[in-house]
């Protein structure tokens, strides 16, 4: 039986081009108070937390728990907030990505935030293989996710052809190091 990671080929959302450069993988602190807007995603969006509880509510119903050293995969067209929920400040890792190849990538939208009209037929799927989002659990090896994921930020924001294909690599990596005991699919 093929485990269903054998069949990715994760591909990290590149800076934009055109007249402003935004990168779509990145890091910040947290604090006590920390609201991430309501708004629709496009792809996914791996998200490792550190230092405090986070929450994420979609559509108002479902509640997924992110404790410390915690991550949470994000799927795409579903309204959704992410909050810290904890006592204290924390800090939070985040890549957008798709989970195989597509020409085109790079122009489609990333984010709607409420209360703009999310365009849902521009949302891109998970391939049929990979187990129903959210997918979240534990970060296994914390410190070595961490680093790994600033070093996947740092290539995808350099932004040239070489870098972003070092950061499918290491994105790969942090991707079979969450999701390895997930549940399996035969082919």
């Amino acid at each position: 039986m093929e485990h269903w990671l054998q069949r990715i080929a994760p591909r990290p959302r590149s800076v934009s081009t055109g007249e402003r450069q935004v990168c779509y993988s990145g890091e910040d602190a947290a604090g006590v108070d920390y609201l991430d807007p309501l708004r629709v995603i496009y792809d996914h969006e791996l998200i490792v937390y550190s230092g405090s509880d986070f929450a994420i509510e979609f559509e108002g119903r479902r509640r997924v728990a992110c404790p410390p050293d915690s991550f949470v995969i994000i799927p795409p067209g579903h309204l959704h907030v992410e909050r810290n929920i904890g006592s204290r400040p924390g800090h939070r890792q985040w890549c957008h990505f798709d989970w195989a190849y597509a020409p085109g990538y790079a122009q489609t939208p990333v984010i709607t935030f409420a209360p703009g009209r999310p365009d849902y037929h521009l949302c891109r799927s998970a391939p049929e293989y990979v187990p129903e989002c959210p997918l979240n659990g534990p970060v296994p090896d914390p410190q070595a996710t961490r680093s790994q994921l600033r070093r996947l930020i740092k290539l995808v924001g350099d932004g040239s052809e070489r870098a972003l294909l070092e950061a499918r690599v290491v994105l790969l990596g942090i991707l079979v190091e969450l999701l390895a005991d997930a549940p399996t699919q035969t082919s």
